[in-house]
């Protein structure tokens, strides 16, 4: 399971190690990066007064000593960049990795509004490379953007405590509230969001959580088991093999 949760961030690692997620970060970063190269990102009074609606809106919602300032901040730069400024690409850099810690807050309101401030980052970037003639290259910058929240779930995922985090082992459970967290409730339950959540929804009704204590400390997955049995006892014998197989002791 946590093979195939790596193969969405672009990695072919089969457990998420530290060496193994900064390698896949740095590649994800550099498609980021190579995508928008050379092109002159700017805002427009439409996104400034969307990205202050944000802002207000988080206000609105959350007690002002809990308040994340960075919400206003990303929102005052988007404003302060209408008029034809180029966004340097250090900005938007910025931007990716404060919205990318803000999508992981133990606080709703805060990662719906970095949720919300993404979609509308990217929504000018991807404005602006329509404008340079670049709409070819969306697509590669709109498949990076997906292994990025798919690394940032997975980060989240592993910082938990336990045996299994420890050496870069994936729950399903786990990750399927990762993903929760980091891409927002409402794309993880309407499948809008990225294809590592439908992974953890499968894995999760699959693979139960393992028990805390087993004797001899061994794991016990019923469901995988006898179905391996009884796909190799189809394979071997047909539908009687596969009978006899499910009949024999575990």
């Amino acid at each position: 399971f946590t093979a195939m949760a790596m193969r969405k961030i672009g990695s072919s690692a089969p457990a998420a190690t530290d060496d193994a997620m900064s390698a896949a970060k740095s590649a994800i970063l550099g498609k980021m990066d190579e995508a928008i190269a050379g092109v002159s990102v700017t805002s427009t009074t439409n996104y400034s007064q969307a990205a202050g609606k944000i802002a207000a809106n988080y206000a609105q919602r959350v007690p002002v000593g809990n308040l994340t300032p960075r919400i206003r901040g990303i929102a005052t730069e988007i404003g302060q960049s209408v008029g034809g400024k180029s966004i340097p690409l250090s900005m938007l850099k910025t931007w990716r990795t404060d919205i990318g810690k803000l999508t992981t807050s133990p606080d709703g309101p805060t990662r719906e509004a970095a949720h919300a401030l993404r979609q509308l980052i990217d929504g000018m970037t991807d404005r602006a490379l329509i404008a340079a003639g670049r709409s070819a290259d969306i697509p590669a910058l709109s498949a990076a953007r997906e292994q990025y929240r798919n690394y940032l779930a997975i980060v989240d995922a592993i910082s938990k405590a336990g045996p299994d985090a420890a050496v870069g082992i994936l729950s399903p459970d786990r990750l399927r509230s990762a993903i929760v967290r980091t891409q927002g409730k409402s794309s993880y339950v309407t499948g809008g969001g990225t294809d590592l959540g439908q992974l953890a929804k499968a894995g999760a009704g699959v693979l139960d959580t393992a028990p805390t204590v087993l004797p001899g400390g061994a794991r016990s997955i019923p469901s995988l088991a006898y179905g391996a049995l009884g796909a190799g006892g189809f394979y071997a014998g047909g539908p009687a093999g596969a009978v006899a197989a499910l009949a024999a002791p575990a």
